[in-house]
């Protein structure tokens, strides 16, 4: 199921990543993304002991011992000194989850008509609660 990107949704999935206490799949990410929005991201960056951004909050519950499993597009085109053609983070989400306990997976991309390539939020689940 898609979730709109609204406040609701943002909160939805920040709960459920929060709560999970088994495995979390996710598919493409923009590490920087924040999760809250208003005053949930005020309050959460005062008192919230999770990270409003969605790759602090990956990490931080991988530590915890949630296995956390992260599928993204390998864009072909990118290094670290061009962020390649498709747009996907993918050198920027390699090196930011670089030695931690996120089993970060990347896979070829090469572009055309089969496959668009933008970061975006498009499979989560959590094996207590599915999305």
């Amino acid at each position: 199921m898609h979730i709109v990107c609204t406040n609701i949704g943002y909160n939805l999935l920040s709960f459920i990543i929060v709560n999970c206490e088994t495995r979390i799949f996710q598919w493409s990410v923009d590490t920087d993304q924040y999760l809250l929005r208003s005053e949930d991201l005020q309050e959460c960056l005062a008192n919230g002991k999770y990270s409003p951004k969605i790759g602090e909050l990956l990490k931080q519950k991988s530590d915890e011992g949630v296995v956390v499993n992260l599928m993204q597009w390998d864009d072909q085109s990118s290094n670290f000194l061009f962020p390649g053609m498709m747009g996907t983070s993918d050198e920027k989400t390699r090196s930011f989850f670089k030695d931690t306990k996120v089993n970060a997976m990347f896979m070829a991309m090469e572009g055309g008509e089969t496959n668009t390539g933008k970061s975006a939020f498009v499979l989560f689940c959590c094996m207590n609660s599915c999305v």
